[in-house]
């Protein structure tokens, strides 16, 4: 169980840290599209 945790929560720490660089940066639409298409795919 502890071995998911971590997986999660890296998994989120990743998404919020491209959620802040694309919001620096003013391609959050972009980031939001590409991330979602991940997402819907199972990736």
């Amino acid at each position: 169980m502890q071995l998911a945790t971590l997986h999660s929560l890296r998994y989120y720490q990743n998404l919020m840290e491209g959620f802040r660089s694309a919001l620096a940066v003013g391609w959050f639409t972009a980031f939001r599209t590409e991330t979602l298409a991940r997402l819907a795919e199972g990736a």
